[in-house]
């Protein structure tokens, strides 16, 4: 029975750390995305941006 909660733990700590992986891995791609987006567009139209902001 020790054994068996053991690996029941050790299995559950498996599957946390893969989802944390994977959430990891996405928020990472998604941030990535974001800013190389922001950047493409700041570079584009900077000025556009900022007067919308302002106004």
């Amino acid at each position: 029975m020790n054994l068996a909660a053991h690996e029941s733990a050790q299995y559950k700590l498996q599957i946390c750390y893969n989802f944390s992986l994977i959430n990891l891995s996405r928020i990472l791609s998604y941030k990535a995305n974001e800013w190389r987006w922001r950047f493409q567009h700041n570079n584009r139209g900077f000025r556009k941006t900022k007067c919308l902001a302002s106004g």
